[in-house]
């Protein structure tokens, strides 16, 4: 683990390297889902509770505020799900291996249900929404991508597709050449797959990502 601490609103975070949990499910085993979650659960438990929820987008950069107010909403829209008891924990665990029956409806249909990345579907609808063929999406596309996925009568659906792409956009939009900001493809794909989030909590701990306010986008440093 690197020694490298980052202050975040005064508080001191340790930033956590990339790991190979060691839940008895090889690499090559774990499904696209599975890895995009695993960064929640350095220490490859297979289980992941409120406070790693918490203290991972903490690493991410995100506030003490957001923080808090996302954990119960992420936690609690999984894990019951996600539990194999007929009696279930109010603790709220979230199980990786688990992770895909926590797919909700309204979305792109970028993993299948067994939570593997579908590659032709996911080019599909990027390539609908990315106006101009950019290789990125602005905010405005983002919002029109969450509304043209929608599902009739499917409130829940509509909510998680929103968090999710909302969360995306904030976490990893970049400055394009023109001054726009854009969700570009390969970093949406790094965090389908979760090989960008061990790279955002090293700049955030390095000082090298910048984050306004809760919800702003992170900027790299030039």
């Amino acid at each position: 683990m690197s020694k490298t601490t980052a202050l975040l609103d005064g508080a001191e975070v340790q930033p956590e390297e990339a790991t190979h949990p060691d839940d008895g499910t090889s690499e090559e085993e774990k499904t696209t889902l599975q890895r995009h979650i695993e960064f929640w659960d350095p220490k490859g438990t297979g289980v992941i509770w409120p406070r790693d929820v918490y203290a991972g987008f903490r690493r991410l950069g995100f506030s003490r505020a957001f923080s808090t107010a996302i954990t119960p909403i992420i936690s609690g829209g999984l894990s019951f799900n996600t539990q194999t008891s007929k009696i279930p924990d109010p603790r709220l665990p979230v199980y990786v291996e688990r992770i895909h029956l926590g797919i909700h409806t309204s979305d792109t249909g970028s993993y299948d249900a067994k939570g593997h990345f579908d590659s032709k579907r996911f080019d599909e609808v990027f390539a609908q929404y990315d106006i101009g063929n950019k290789g990125g999406l602005t905010q405005e596309e983002v919002k029109a991508l969450t509304r043209g996925q929608r599902e009739p009568k499917d409130p829940k659906g509509w909510t998680g597709s929103w968090i999710e792409w909302n969360i995306s956009f904030h976490l990893a939009a970049r400055e394009s050449p023109d001054g726009k900001l854009l969700l570009y493809k390969e970093d949406l794909l790094g965090i389908m797959d979760g090989t960008l989030f061990p790279k955002i909590s090293k700049e955030v701990a390095e000082g090298t990502w910048v984050r306004h306010g809760h919800l702003s986008p992170g900027l790299r440093r030039p």
